[in-house]
């Protein structure tokens, strides 16, 4: 009797010891429920298909997530093709009150939020952790990584994509395997940390920096710390909180431009500065500060940039070598002037009227006059002052849109004038609200005459188009001009990158043009555009156009030239 017992045991232990690796991949930590309540899952029965053959559940994705969008396509397909029903494959933005929804990647739905809860929960969150689980009238698939997310996606469709149905609903959590080593700030793993950054500040030398911090920390412990907005991130338990969040434990204007601060107070630590190039110096040493291991409050530090990027290999490192904040009270005209020969078109009005410093920036402003015509001003450039080959480029910006409004951020070669030249539009806002543009044009020795230019058809014929796709940014959600946005251009002699708000859109190769030139920087805004389109008669006049500040980084061989 004793031994038919144990027999019996043995069986149920290894029966329920596979219902557990079916249901939860690599076993999990299930005694830590970090406050989150543990009973959220539903074990109703899935159906998928109404009585009349329609489907009972649409798919959600997050809008403007490419990577989400590509699993629910995925599972969309399968569903049809193995269920032969049609699904619907929506965006997040549809109301999914009362609905039964198969929720793919962080949609902003209650449940996908409480899914994730209860993964990290259980101390999820390695690179390639994901979650399967029905709440409610939701079944939410979701992965710490792209990678994650579409292995969730293809184990969703090959396990739980049934005719039948799934009887006593789905919970499958898959954990990363790996010897992985600890990081621990004030006693508590680093995995269960939040990185956050804000979205009016955004740098793409910060966010170069923040991924050397994912690295290290992904190498070390598996844990992946994915970058979130902290408008559109509701606040977490624990949190690392990059440059002026919403959230900031000190706000920018608390530093000055050089100075810097990494506080760590219980479970948040601010990385902050005064500065975007402060805040990328703070990322730098956080991520050295990771190397102890373990962090407590009295970790937390502070520096000057200049003092800092003493102690760093300048020959990879980009740091600040030129640059103007507009902080006095009018154009440091030792950096900057007018051009002279920016589309003569009668409208031009080169005063203290249109083009001005005010509040830290530099305002360049157009009109309507009484007459009906319009008036702006030529904008600003370094011809003459600076001049630089190679480099990171960056400025902030508030951009004005409406139809007939150009705003321009661009490079011109000094020896362009006669022997010809590279033009480098780091960015054009040609009236559109929600979308800027890049080009990049090679003008030919005037004996030669036309040019090369990643255009087709703007400029007459012979124009060669180059890599002609995927030149334009649209901001996913508001408008060029409700905020400050940040625009780079990182080049090298390799290739010329654009980025916006940290975000690299467009990289062109050196091979079609010719990158060994010093150009010098101008900034325009025009009120019409002879030859093109007409303003809208019901702008709402006068226009501006804002710009916070240029800066110029570069690591060591890179030329700057400086005649101011």
């Amino acid at each position: 009797m004793a031994k038919k017992f144990l027999s019996l045991f043995l069986v149920l232990c290894l029966t329920f010891g596979l219902l557990w690796l079916v249901g939860c991949g690599k076993p999990s930590n299930d005694n830590s429920d970090g406050g989150v309540n543990m009973d959220i899952i539903s074990k109703e029965k899935v159906n998928y298909i109404n009585s009349d053959g329609s489907s009972v559940y649409r798919i959600v994705r997050p809008q403007g997530d490419t990577s989400a969008g590509s699993a629910a396509s995925f599972i969309f397909k399968q569903m049809k093709d193995g269920l032969g029903v049609n699904v619907k494959n929506v965006s997040d933005e549809e109301d999914g009150t009362d609905v039964y929804e198969i929720l793919i990647g962080d949609t902003n739905r209650p449940e996908s939020t409480q899914a994730m809860d209860y993964f990290y929960a259980k101390d999820m969150g390695r690179y390639n952790d994901f979650i399967i689980c029905t709440i409610g009238k939701k079944i939410v698939i979701n992965g710490v990584s792209n990678d994650a997310l579409n292995n969730a996606a293809d184990y969703f469709v090959k396990n739980y994509i049934k005719k039948d149905g799934i009887e006593g609903g789905i919970k499958y959590l898959y954990a990363t395997e790996g010897d992985f080593g600890s990081i621990t700030v004030n006693g508590t793993s680093i995995g269960k940390f939040r990185l956050i950054w804000d979205t009016t500040t955004r740098s793409w030398l910060i966010q170069e920096e923040v991924r050397k911090a994912q690295e290290y920390i992904k190498s070390t412990t598996g844990y992946q710390l994915n970058l979130k907005e902290d408008i559109k991130t509701a606040e977490a338990e624990y949190e690392i909180s990059i440059g002026n969040t919403v959230r900031a434990m000190k706000p920018e204007s608390d530093y000055s431009y050089e100075e810097w601060e990494i506080k760590i107070s219980g479970k948040k630590i601010g990385i902050l500065g005064g500065s975007t190039y402060a805040v990328q110096v703070a990322v730098t040493e956080f991520t050295k500060m990771l190397e102890k291991g373990s962090l407590t409050d009295a970790d937390s530090k502070t520096g000057t940039y200049s003092e800092t990027v003493l102690g760093y290999d300048t020959s990879s490192y980009y740091t600040l070598k030129w640059g103007d904040e507009f902080d006095g009270d009018s154009l440091d005209l030792s950096k900057w002037n007018h051009p002279t020969d920016s589309r003569e078109d009668g409208n031009m009005q080169n005063d203290d009227s249109t083009v001005y410093v005010k509040d830290g920036k530099i305002v360049m402003l157009g009109g309507k006059r009484d007459d009906g015509t319009y008036y702006h001003c030529s904008g600003i450039q370094t011809k003459g002052t600076m001049s630089f080959n190679f480099g990171y480029l960056e400025m902030r910006a508030k951009i004005p849109d409406g139809k007939g409004v150009y705003s321009s951020f661009w490079l011109n070669a000094n020896n362009r004038a006669g022997v010809g030249g590279l033009e480098i539009d780091i960015f054009e806002s040609l009236g559109m609200a929600r979308t800027q543009r890049a080009n990049i044009h090679y003008w030919r020795p005037e004996s030669l005459g036309g040019h090369t230019s990643l255009d087709s058809g703007l400029y007459g014929e012979g124009v060669g188009k180059i890599n002609g796709n995927d030149r334009q940014y649209v901001v996913d959600k508001g408008w060029l001009s409700d905020q400050f946005r940040t625009i780079g251009l990182y080049w090298t002699p390799e290739e010329i990158t654009f980025i916006y708000d940290g975000e690299v859109y467009y990289t062109q190769p050196s091979d079609e043009f010719h990158f060994d030139q010093y150009e010098y920087i101008l900034a325009g805004f025009n009120i019409g555009w002879p030859g093109r389109t007409a303003p809208d008669e019901n702008l709402n006049f006068p226009l501006e156009y804002h710009i916070d500040y240029v800066r110029l980084f570069q690591i060591d061989g890179q030329g700057l030239k400086v005649t101011g």
